[in-house]
């Protein structure tokens, strides 16, 4: 399963000249290090990224907040204004804010990414406006919303999550990856955090904030995931992943990477004119 290749484009759409993927990606990632370098992400392109992450991901699982709202949340950092207690959303939106913080620190340095990782950016996410299931696996069974899908039993979720661990650790890509190993293995994370749903509520946010982390520890750009208009081919690719297959949302995730290269590049063109 972890080598559905994001690459792999159907025969006639080979014949009808559409460039392929993995060409593509590789020329967007050579022509950013060549424009800036490493160093890419300045302040201001994380910012609109962590703004754009907080709203697309929160309002997927009907935790509604505002663009204006997820960017005021994203500009307080670290200084956050006073929440009420009632205001959930809000509460949420500021515990992302922190994780994806936690991810930018993470990928900087050589810590292992592990199943643990994957608790403490729900406890950042739910430390304030859910402390009691912050971090916690669920000790229930659950459904998932507008699917037949049934996540892992809930007895046996430990064990779920140290085979994961083991996964992790063995199926890592190299320091120099090519972007389709560290895509496939980044879809494969992903889609394990949700085919599990080790947590009460917050599963999406966590497995897609986890799916940025891996991203940024390869030094990709964020993934905006599920860019508005698109939610329908996420919600397609988690349903083939069911039966098996995670070409379709491997190839989905490279596409939206595409995209926040284009994003990237054209703001490093307009600065320099070129």
């Amino acid at each position: 399963m972890m080598r559905a290749s994001l690459i792999a484009v159907p025969k006639n759409k080979q014949e009808g000249g559409n460039v392929n993927l993995k060409q593509e990606l590789a020329k967007k990632r050579k022509t950013l290090a060549s424009l800036v370098g490493r160093d890419y992400l300045t302040k201001e392109l994380k910012d609109y990224f962590h703004g754009q992450l907080i709203f697309l991901s929160s309002n997927i699982e009907d935790v509604v907040i505002s663009l204006e709202e997820a960017e005021d949340i994203v500009a307080q950092y670290p200084n956050f204004k006073e929440i009420p207690a009632n205001s959930k959303s809000l509460l949420q939106a500021k515990g992302q804010k922190i994780a994806l913080e936690y991810v930018e620190d993470f990928a900087r340095g050589n810590q292992p990414i592990n199943a643990d990782t994957i608790r403490t950016i729900h406890r950042m996410v739910f430390d304030q406006g859910a402390p009691e299931m912050a971090g916690q696996y669920r000790e229930e069974l659950i459904k998932i919303r507008g699917t037949e899908f049934i996540p892992t039993i809930h007895y046996f979720i430990p064990g779920e999550m140290k085979d994961f661990d083991d996964g992790l650790r063995h199926k890592l890509p190299r320091k120099n990856a090519s972007i389709e190993d560290i895509l496939d293995f980044a879809t494969w994370a992903h889609y394990e955090v949700v085919r599990v749903h080790p947590f009460i509520d917050g599963n999406g946010r966590v497995a897609r904030t986890f799916f940025n982390l891996i991203c940024r520890r390869y030094n990709l750009p964020y993934v905006l995931v599920p860019k508005s208009g698109t939610e329908k081919r996420m919600w397609d690719g988690l349903h083939a992943a069911n039966q098996g297959d995670l070409s379709k949302l491997s190839r989905y995730y490279g596409e939206l990477l595409g995209e926040s290269y284009d994003f990237v590049i054209n703001a490093y063109q307009k600065k320099t004119g070129s």
